[in-house]
Formats: C-alpha cells, sequence, structure tokens
C-alpha cells in the first residue's frame, strides 16, 4: 500500500514502503524487494507493477495520457534494469507515451554521500536535464519514479526540471522510502 512521504511544490511523492539500507543488521523483506527490482528480477518487477497499478486505478489513472520519467542515477550512463522491464510492463494497461524511454538523464556523475557528494537539491539539479529527443514536455503530464528516496533532493531536483520545462507532474513514486 502506497503512502505519502512528502509533497513538493504540489506534487504529492508516495512511497511503497521502507528501505532499510544492507549495512543495516534489520534489512527486511521489502528492502530486499527494492534491490531486487534494481537489478531487474521478474519477481520484484511484477510486485511493484502490481502496486502501480492499484495506484493509478485509485487515482483514475487508467484513462489520462501520461509519460514517465525516473530520476537518473547519480553516475552518468547507469540504469537500473527494474525500470525499463517495469514500464513496458505497465504499458500494456495504461496509455504511457513513453514506455522505452526515460525523459530525463544525468548530465554529470555525482560523488557518493559517504564519499562528501554533495546531494543538495540545487547540486543535484545542476546534473539533470531533459533529453533533446522528448522535445517540448510543456503541459504533458508526466509521473516521475525513483527507486529509493532519501533525503528527498534528487526527487526534488527532478521535479524543478521537470516543473521548469512546464511539466505537469501528476504525482511521484518511490520504490522505497530509506528509514
Amino acid at each position: 500500500m502506497a503512502y505519502r512521504v512528502l509533497t513538493y511544490k504540489g506534487v504529492s511523492v508516495v512511497s511503497f514502503g521502507h528501505y532499510i539500507p544492507l549495512s543495516s543488521d534489520k534489512h527486511d523483506d521489502v528492502s530486499k524487494r527494492v534491490l531486487a527490482f534494481k537489478k531487474g528480477e521478474q519477481d520484484a518487477i511484477e510486485h511493484f507493477m502490481q502496486e502501480t497499478r492499484l495506484l493509478f486505478m485509485h487515482h483514475q489513472i487508467d484513462k489520462t495520457t501520461f509519460s514517465v520519467a525516473t530520476i537518473p542515477s547519480s553516475t552518468v550512463g547507469k540504469a537500473h534494469k527494474g525500470f525499463s522491464q517495469f514500464f513496458r510492463g505497465l504499458s500494456s494497461a495504461f496509455p504511457i507515451d513513453n514506455p522505452t524511454s526515460n525523459i530525463l538523464y544525468r548530465t554529470d556523475s555525482k560523488q557518493p554521500a559517504h564519499l562528501k557528494g554533495d546531494r543538495s537539491t540545487k547540486a543535484n539539479e545542476s546534473t539533470i536535464a531533459v533529453h533533446k529527443k522528448h522535445g517540448n514536455i510543456k503541459g504533458k503530464n508526466i509521473i516521475l519514479f525513483d527507486d529509493i528516496l532519501t533525503s528527498g533532493n534528487s526527487m526534488k531536483a527532478g521535479i524543478d526540471v521537470l516543473k521548469k520545462k512546464g511539466a505537469n507532474i501528476l504525482f511521484a513514486i518511490v520504490m522505497g522510502r530509506t528509514v
């Protein structure tokens, strides 16, 4: 079941559960499922597709054409395997107009937080951009996704980038929120 974790500039961000980092001795089933999703494991992808379908049906998204965007990895060119399969699967039930390509990309890699990398919203925003191949996104309905939300700064940066281009963000979804 999804729950709201924050609202930023009018966009509700919801999560499907808590994520406990691997370094913890309390690593749980939800956390394992999030990591399996990132690796592209089918059971985890199916689980999150079902959770997303329920959320979409609750919000009556089934009749609204929309685009999907994911917060890009901190490393340029890196993508988690789960999202591509996830969006292709969802597109069989919902009118997603870009199930095989992400609207956002990372222009420069971000240093990991544990190595003292700047993870502020502004620092993230300065390295996230909209792919030119997606053209003008002004007025486009978009649902924004991320795998794990910790500080929320990369999600906020993604929202800022999309809003500055005039996108209508329906809501944002994370697979797990770090606790």
